[in-house]
């Protein structure tokens, strides 16, 4: 099983999936990982295109494959900007994923991103976010939906408490 977070930048992915795999001793994997240096080099200068976007969820999706055997559990995240990519993903993996929807107001997504990319050399900035806020599309696909404006241990506590009501798959 994926326990697959996904949200806008800033909606706290990261921090969460590595918190939540340690709670449940199994692996995080940060889907950006997935990404060749050309693609974080369009991703800055923002000439991404839609193919190569896809080419990434492809690559996303062999990973992960690779990495998660169905008796296995496994966290991972990435934005999932476009509805596509995440009806791509319940398509490839069906049952053996639950796709959660960070959901963070804007302006604490802002003030992160903003905070990330002066404290370190992330290939996401402020003007790729900005970007991105207009291309985010509605969620429509995900399983469970987890406002993240909390502490990252509320935030841990209300996915496993959520999944294991709607999967039975964690104690």
């Amino acid at each position: 099983m994926i326990l697959f977070l996904f949200g806008r930048p800033g909606a706290g992915k990261n921090v969460v999936g590595k918190k939540l795999a340690e709670s449940l001793g199994t692996i995080y994997f940060d889907c950006d990982d997935c990404y060749t240096e050309s693609d974080r080099f369009a991703i800055r200068t923002n000439s991404f295109t839609d193919k190569e976007s896809g080419l990434f969820l492809e690559r996303v999706i062999q990973t992960l494959r690779e990495m998660c055997p169905e008796e296995n559990l496994l966290i991972a995240s990435q934005s999932l900007f476009k509805e596509k990519y995440r009806k791509r993903l319940k398509e490839e993996f069906y049952d053996n994923i639950c796709l959660v929807y960070l959901d963070v107001p804007t302006s604490i997504t802002l003030n992160r991103v903003g905070l990330r990319s002066m404290e370190t050399e992330h290939f996401y900035g402020l003007e790729q976010y900005m970007q991105e806020i207009n291309e985010y599309e509605d969620v429509k696909t995900c399983d469970l939906r987890v406002e993240n404006i909390g502490s990252v241990d509320e935030t841990v506590r209300i996915i496993k408490q959520k999944f294991k009501i709607a999967f039975r798959k964690i104690g």
